[in-house]
């Protein structure tokens, strides 16, 4: 098994343990969040995932070059220190007995800010980690598991310590595993030091523009990239609001039912993440449409679901979307673009992901308030659902047995 190689592998596995732990925390915050937010501003809170996204997209458009010339795990451990300090803010506020939500909101935009920092530095260190394509292809289906595993034990740990510890502690065991995954990338500096050998990056900067540009170059990533900018859009709204929203319609107290719906969510993701990252696609490209055609679909499953039960069943199958476009994407990238290309080519995904998803978290307040909130998320499991039929006739090959 390919991820079983990777797990072998002790850089590879270091820089794992540390990504779930702070994938865990991460999810802590998350939901906290959301579910604060929504008690406060209800469906209006597309707006703040908006401004999120609005920050997030300006950050990666015109500052996130400058992370390009540092080594990987030096913005790895910086931007990890950072966002430990930043969410111990709001704690800080909780303890004392001056909660702020407008604190809240300011420090979960500054960690958006620094989330276009972060991905790209992740991905782009495993062909640094990694010394061969198997072990890369290896450690591309480990790193899919890390915050896939987040989504199973990150609404787990809402579900059980929610009635233990108060919410904003969720923020502190944030910042813990923050320091965490700074820790263990530090313990592989040796192997940053020889990896890096080789991969300094060019002279000029590769700003977004530019980046577009060489992609346009090889049009199956190009498209897969148009297909996963416009489904991230409605994957964004009904994850980032519709779901909590939801979950409040079906119980008084809904942080439960949106821990386990989430939960679910992860289970799904894990499962095939663990499938789909262990196997090599001899034709990458049609797998990213399928993804989004399972998660078109389970949409408006969800939407027509009566109990907490089923919402759970079709979130998990909505899950098993995401590693099936998400690794196959991934495959693309390194295969076509060499390792100094890579971090402005996922900085550029983001950008677009965070475009499109702003757009349509702009209008979701209009359609909550009109569709109501399965209306809602029924349309948009329509729109992914024309996406992926749209996508069919761009497939340049068969699918084959994959090896």
């Amino acid at each position: 098994m390919l991820i079983a190689e990777g797990f072998k592998n002790r850089p590879l596995r270091m820089l794992w343990f540390g990504q779930v732990g702070s994938a865990v925390g991460d999810e802590l915050f998350k939901i906290a969040f959301i579910w604060l937010a929504v008690q406060v501003l209800g469906a209006d809170t597309g707006y703040l995932a908006a401004l999120q996204l609005a920050v997030s997209l300006a950050f990666g458009f015109f500052f996130g070059h400058l992370a390009d010339r540092l080594r990987p795990d030096s913005t790895l451990i910086g931007v990890d220190l950072l966002r430990a300090a930043l969410v111990l803010i709001p704690v800080c506020f909780y303890v004392s007995g001056h909660s702020s939500y407008v604190v809240l909101a300011s420090v979960t935009i500054a960690m958006a800010a620094l989330s276009t920092y972060f991905e790209p530095a992740l991905l782009s260190s495993l062909p640094v980690l990694a010394r061969s394509p198997r072990l890369l292809r290896a450690g591309n289906g480990l790193m899919a598991t890390t915050y896939r595993l987040a989504r199973v034990f990150g609404p787990f740990l809402v579900s059980v310590l929610s009635g233990l510890i108060p919410i904003h502690h969720f923020f502190t065991l944030d910042a813990i595993s923050f320091v965490f995954s700074a820790l263990l990338i530090r313990s592989l500096k040796k192997e940053y030091d020889e990896g890096c050998v080789g991969h300094v990056h060019e002279p000029k900067k590769m700003d977004v523009i530019r980046t577009l540009r060489e992609v346009r170059k090889h049009p199956n990533v190009y498209r897969a990239l148009v297909m996963k900018t416009l489904g991230s859009g409605p994957w964004g709204v009904v994850y980032g609001v519709g779901l909590a929203l939801l979950a409040r319609e079906l119980e008084q107290e809904g942080l439960r039912a949106f821990g386990w719906i989430m939960a679910s969510y992860g289970v799904g993701n894990v499962t095939s993440a663990l499938i789909f990252g262990n196997f090599h696609r001899r034709n990458p490209e049609p797998w990213v449409y399928i993804g989004f055609g399972f998660i078109g679909v389970s949409f408006v499953l969800i939407a027509f679901s009566p109990t907490l039960p089923w919402i759970c069943l079709f979130s998990a199958l909505c899950a098993v979307g995401g590693p099936m476009n998400d690794t196959p994407f991934l495959e693309m990238m390194q295969e076509r673009f060499p390792h100094r290309s890579v971090t402005p080519v996922i900085r550029l995904r983001m950008v677009f992901d965070s475009l499109c998803t702003l757009m349509f978290t702009l209008v979701s307040p209009f359609l909550f308030k009109t569709l109501g909130v399965r209306g809602t998320i029924g349309a948009l499991g329509v729109f992914s659902s024309l996406l992926a039929l749209m996508a069919i006739p761009t497939w340049r090959a068969r699918l084959g047995p994959d090896t």
